[in-house]
C-alpha cells in the first residue's frame, strides 16, 4: 500500500530519520512498528495529490490523521482511531483587544465563529482549505466571509499556517492546543485562546484510504496492529508527552473512554510529567 504524507517532518519520523515530535507522528510510528515494512511505501505528497491518487490508483492508498466526516464516509474507508486531540480553539494575539463580551456565552466560549468576523470586519483568519476541522467547525467556517480568510494549502501546512499567524499576517488561528504547545516550546509567543461553543471536546484522527479490495484487506491487518497498540502504555505516552500538564488529565480521560468503547481495558500507565 501507499501512504501519502504531506508533512516533511512526519515523513522523516516515519522513516526513522528523526525521533517523534508530536502526537500524530508518535502514534502513527507506534502503529507502523507492528506492520510489515515491505508492505508500506511512503510517498511525500500534498493532500490534494493524495486524493487524486486515491481515485486513480487501483492500489491501496491512504493518508494519516484524518477526521471522519459524513462527506468523506461516502467515498473513503477509515481505520480504527489512531489518536485523540483536544478540540480546536481560536487563538488571537495577546496584543489585540479581547473579543467583545457580546460574542461570548456565559462560559466565555465563542457563540459562533462567523459573528467574530461580522463584528471585526477587517480581521483575518488563516485556514487550510483542503483540511477538515471536523463537521461542526467546517460548517461554522463556511459561514465566515471569504474576505476574512487567508487560505494556504500544500505540504507542511500545519506549521506554515501557524507561522503566518505568529508573524501577524493573520489575526486569528484555529488550532489544536497540542500543536500550539509544541510551537511555543520552540518559539515563545503570547496568545489568547477561546473555546467554541458546541464544538466536540476532542477530535479523533484515523487513517483514511480509498475504497477498493486492496484497501479493505490492508485495513483489516492495520486495525489488528491498532488493537495491539491500544494495550500498551506507550499509546498513552505518545499522547501525554506532547501536552501541557493542564491538558494531560483531560486527554487521559478521553483515551480511557475511547479504549473502553472498543472493549479494551486501559493499561496502567506511568506518570510522564
Amino acid at each position: 500500500m501507499f501512504l501519502y504524507v504531506d508533512d516533511e517532518n512526519d515523513l522523516r519520523v516515519l522513516r526513522k530519520e528523526v525521533p517523534p515530535s508530536n502526537i500524530g507522528n508518535n502514534t502513527n510510528l507506534l502503529v507502523m512498528s507492528f506492520l510489515d515494512k515491505q508492505k508500506v511505501t511512503l510517498v511525500p505528497a500534498s493532500y490534494k495529490r493524495a486524493l487524486r491518487a486515491m481515485h486513480e490508483k487501483e492500489d491501496a492508498v491512504c493518508v494519516q490523521n484524518r477526521i471522519k466526516t459524513p462527506k468523506r464516509l461516502e467515498n473513503y474507508l477509515f481505520s480504527l482511531p489512531i489518536n485523540i486531540y483536544l478540540s480546536h480553539r481560536l487563538y488571537q494575539h495577546i496584543q489585540s483587544p479581547p473579543l467583545s463580551a457580546e460574542l461570548l456565552n456565559e462560559a466565555g466560549e465563542i457563540s459562533a465563529l462567523a459573528d467574530v468576523f461580522y463584528k471585526y470586519k477587517s480581521t483575518m483568519i488563516v485556514l487550510a482549505p483542503s483540511m477538515s476541522y471536523g463537521d461542526y467547525l467546517d460548517t461554522q467556517i463556511r459561514n465566515i466571509p471569504d474576505s476574512n480568510k487567508v487560505l494556504r494549502d500544500g505540504t507542511n501546512h500545519y506549521d506554515m499556517n501557524f507561522q503566518m499567524f505568529r508573524r501577524h499576517r493573520a489575526d486569528f488561528y484555529l488550532g489544536f492546543p497540542a500543536a500550539i504547545f509544541r510551537h511555543l516550546q520552540k518559539e515563545s509567543a503570547e496568545l489568547r485562546a477561546y473555546d467554541i461553543a458546541g464544538a466536540p471536546k476532542y477530535i479523533i484522527g484515523h487513517w483514511m484510504c480509498n475504497d477498493n479490495p486492496q484497501s479493505r484487506a490492508f485495513l483489516k491487518e492495520f486495525d489488528k496492529a491498532v488493537k495491539q497498540v491500544y494495550q500498551m502504555a506507550d499509546f498513552y505516552h505518545a499522547h501525554l508527552r506532547w501536552l501541557p500538564e493542564t491538558a494531560q488529565l483531560k486527554t487521559k480521560v478521553y483515551l480511557d473512554d475511547l479504549l473502553k468503547s472498543f472493549g479494551v481495558t486501559p493499561p496502567a500507565i506511568v506518570k510522564y510529567w
